[in-house]
């Protein structure tokens, strides 16, 4: 055993681990600022109850993700205050549609708190 390719092998392990971590906290950062912007912009125009229920639990979502975040980024103030995220999802004119499109970034949002997660406990 020599320890010299040992230590590239965990090298390359450690800095294929830390790309991963890094990467998913990067998409929760955005989706962060995606979903904070949408709750921005669209809360406001909210009349039907179902829909103003969905903006709670996506504001209760929201916030539970900005707390991990900051617990994986040691604090780290990271998420971009008004930032455009990818993939943005517009919400539409029709209550379905918009219903729609907040659970699909409910969705996003907790997958990508998950995934961050995993990638931080496996690093």
């Amino acid at each position: 055993a020599n320890p010299a390719e040992q230590l590239a092998i965990l090298y390359c392990s450690a800095v294929t681990m830390d790309e991963a971590r890094l990467s998913t906290q990067f998409e929760l950062q955005d989706l962060i600022s995606e979903a904070r912007g949408e709750i921005r912009i669209r809360s406001a125009q909210v009349g039907d109850p179902s829909l103003e229920r969905a903006f709670e639990i996506l504001q209760l979502t929201l916030e539970e993700c900005e707390l991990l975040h900051c617990e994986l980024t040691n604090g780290a103030r990271g998420v971009r205050e008004g930032g455009q995220g990818c993939g943005n999802r517009p919400v539409g004119g029709e209550d379905a549609s918009k219903l729609d499109a907040l659970a699909e970034m409910f969705r996003a949002l907790k997958l990508a708190a998950l995934e961050a997660r995993r990638a931080a406990c496996r690093w």
